[in-house]
């Protein structure tokens, strides 16, 4: 379906068709809605019951990096703390997707403060955007300033699709990661060779309908991967639809647990 740029195995979103680029946008509209399309999204966020948010601008480098901060409202003693990366922004891709806003309702249900951003480019974050290499300069501003918080003790680096290559890529440089969680990986598009000298806890959730995440192809890198790793597939699902049902949360909660995150 997409077309890969000549010097590696990425796909460049410029060379895709324009037949193509229609699909995918309503793919995408489908999935996040029409205002991904054509905005960041709201700025302001809804406080629930069971949390509490802030609005922040984080240092990157010359930039600043527009984020949300939401923290379990029982945090005020030690929590693990998660950094949540959203998918292509070339793609309407942004950190208030419903996608992203599900990601963070569970990881807070189980005591997780969530700390999401938009890439550099998107909404009023600074600079341009950088296909994935820019990018993870952006994850490690997030994982400094998430670590600086006093009641935040243990790190998770998580994301979803692009999101997720960016924050595991990031995480492999980054020593003060705990733990990663990766949902709906782009392994046709993206190179996770990294995975097989990580030695941290992982889970890896996919769709077993997912044309960018192959399982025969997720299975042949996982056999390489070091332990701790589960990885699940999820019946009937696709690359826009990994986390709907109560597969995800079952495993994000089993995941926690086993890793000795709280």
């Amino acid at each position: 379906m997409f077309k890969r740029a000549d010097n590696d195995q990425r796909w460049d979103s410029r060379n895709i068709s324009r037949r193509d680029l229609i699909k995918v946008s309503l793919m995408t509209a489908a999935t996040y809605g029409l205002p991904a399309l054509f905005s960041p999204g709201p700025i302001q966020a809804a406080t629930g019951n069971n949390k509490l948010t802030k609005e922040l601008m984080i240092p990157c480098g010359g930039i600043k990096l527009e984020a949300l901060l939401e923290m379990p409202r029982n945090s005020g003693h030690s929590v693990p703390g998660a950094v949540i990366c959203h998918s292509n922004p070339r793609l309407g891709g942004n950190m208030h997707n419903p996608l992203m806003n599900r990601i963070a309702g569970i990881l807070l249900t189980e005591g997780v403060a969530c700390l999401r951003f938009n890439f550099r480019g998107v909404g009023r974050s600074g600079g341009s955007q950088g296909d994935g290499v820019a990018e993870l300069d952006d994850v490690k501003a997030a994982l400094d300033f998430l670590r600086k918080i006093d009641n935040v003790k243990k790190t998770i680096a998580a994301g979803y699709s692009f999101g997720c290559y960016v924050a595991l890529r990031a995480a492999a440089d980054y020593p003060g990661v705990n733990a990663l969680i990766g949902i709906a990986p782009p392994i046709t598009t993206r190179d996770f060779e990294f995975l097989t000298k990580e030695k941290r806890p992982k889970l890896l959730v996919a769709g077993d309908r997912d044309s960018f995440c192959p399982r025969k192809r997720l299975e042949e890198l996982l056999r390489r991967v070091p332990e701790p790793k589960r990885w699940v597939v999820v019946p009937g699902a696709d690359h826009f639809t990994v986390g709907n049902g109560d597969v995800l949360p079952h495993e994000v909660k089993g995941f926690i647990d086993r890793s000795r995150l709280i």
